[in-house]
């Protein structure tokens, strides 16, 4: 029998959306901030934010702090844009 999700299974697949689009606006930034000199492709400068969370995860306790760190200001950035234009402002 098949049954549709649920508001809160729903609410849950969202909000982790919404958090590993925030990481990754981050990590994009992280990046850019390393290598704009040196180019100036965004995948690139994902890629090099990616690597640098992946090395600071290897680190004892500093790994869960820099996850934590990059987590809760990927969700300040996603909400800080109006929930990427999900939220309409009054104007």
């Amino acid at each position: 029998m098949h049954r549709s999700p649920s508001l809160i299974e729903t609410f849950s697949a969202g909000r982790h959306l919404a958090a590993y689009g925030g990481v990754s606006a981050v990590l994009a930034a992280l990046g850019d901030a390393l290598v704009s000199r040196r180019s100036s492709n965004p995948y690139v400068h994902l890629a090099v934010g990616c690597a640098v969370l992946l090395v600071a995860g290897f680190v004892p306790y500093f790994g869960t702090f820099a996850w934590a760190l990059v987590l809760l200001a990927g969700l300040g950035a996603f909400a800080a844009t109006g929930a990427a234009g999900l939220i309409r402002t009054k104007t």
